[in-house]
């Protein structure tokens, strides 16, 4: 064999381990079964137990609490864990402080960590609001909007709109007009609001849908519009079903900026995937689950149908989107959520790779460049390629 013919096999070699994927379990040692889990780089991978504890991981595994609510959101940033007791009361970690609080969050809804303070859905009076909670020293709520209301399941959004740093976008007047209720309650909006992050403040007019339509989503995502940031949300209505919409600040007011066509069908629905600047769909993720690519140079987003077979949302559930990018890859699971399926998006195809676990997918997140893969039974995995 030549010289030359063995460098190349040896360079073809590398590049085939390079892009092989290797799986190993993560366990706690307490080998407990794992509800939720998140991963910061100032903090390090959690996870709550189901039976409701809180472990951290940096060097070693840490136990953090154990009054957590198993089915508590979780989120960290800025050295900071935010969560809720079993009482669902709100809970912050730092700096190895726990605080607690009486401050009741709504259930099934999501925080976002500011450098000083959590913006989250608290719950009053059996309704729910945004709110600012900031510790002065104790955990105090310092601006509510007690004026409206927000979804009571929804996760706020921080992006920057209009150049003048990142601000809360919610989901807002929660009505029950339309009764398909795959997102574990029969709650959507009529209302798209954006709020300043400190005193919560309009910023520009709301965007207020039509009598028909509703926004039928509790986690909206930032995407761009013709190279403009922009909220990327699904509305919904009993004529046509779901529609992709992009939703951005124009003239001091939200405005649909974009929509693609309507799935044709009531009670059909589409979860967004925004990747590299580009705009995903799985269009009826709880049936054919197709993969779809959204043209958003165009104000009538044009799709194009890539694959079908895939999901990012189990009927019923309150987490919208079970997906993830990195590494120029589109991570999601099959349609019967055992399997994982990347999507390259140079290669505009489904990786080889076949990754089948003996549980449904419950849960994926980034871990360094490897990322993680929450079961259903509470099984850990990390998944490294």
């Amino acid at each position: 064999m030549s010289k030359y013919r063995l460098v190349f096999l040896l360079m073809l070699c590398m590049s085939q381990f390079a892009n092989a994927v290797s799986v190993q379990s993560v366990q706690l040692p307490n080998s407990a079964a794992i509800a939720n889990i998140a991963f910061e780089e100032s903090v390090g991978l959690l996870a709550i137990t189901q039976q409701g504890e809180l472990w951290q991981q940096q060097a070693d595994w840490q136990l953090l609490s154990h009054d957590v609510a198993s089915d508590s959101p979780l989120v960290a940033g800025f050295q900071k864990i935010a969560f809720t007791d079993k009482q669902r009361h709100f809970q912050l970690m730092s700096q190895g402080r726990l605080q607690s609080s009486s401050i009741k969050i709504s259930p099934h809804s999501g925080f976002v960590p500011l450098a000083l303070a959590t913006i989250a859905v608290v719950e009053q009076d059996g309704k729910a609001h945004i709110a600012r909670i900031e510790a002065q020293p104790e955990l105090k709520v310092v601006a509510i909007r007690q004026d409206f209301t927000v979804l009571p399941d929804l996760n706020p959004l921080s992006l920057e709109l209009n150049h003048n740093g990142k601000h809360i976008a919610v989901l807002a007047q929660p009505t029950k007009q339309y009764a398909h209720g795959v997102l574990g309650d029969g709650w959507e909006a009529k209302q798209v609001r954006y709020l300043e992050r400190h005193d919560l403040r309009d910023l520009a007019a709301p965007l207020i849908l039509n009598e028909i339509d509703v926004i039928e989503d509790n986690a909206p995502i930032a995407a761009y519009y013709q190279q403009k940031n922009a909220i990327a949300t699904t509305i919904s209505n009993e004529q046509e079903g779901a529609r992709a919409a992009l939703i951005t600040l124009e003239n001091n007011a939200l405005v649909v900026a974009a929509q693609s066509k309507p799935i044709g069908q009531a009670y059909r629905w589409l979860s967004l995937i925004s990747a590299r600047q580009q705009l995903f769909s799985v269009v009826k993720p709880h049936l054919s689950g197709t993969l779809t690519a959204y043209d958003t140079s165009k104000a009538t987003l044009p799709q194009s149908e890539l694959a079908q077979g895939v999901s990012n949302h189990k009927i019923g559930s309150y987490q919208r989107n079970i997906s993830l990018v990195m590494h120029n890859q589109i991570v999601l699971p099959s349609a019967n959520f055992r399997e994982l399926k990347m999507w390259d998006l140079a290669q505009n195809r489904f990786r080889d790779d076949k990754l089948v676990f003996n549980a449904d997918i419950v849960k994926l997140v980034q871990f360094k460049q490897d990322f993680l893969v929450l079961l259903r039974n509470g099984e850990l995995h990390q998944v490294s390629f």
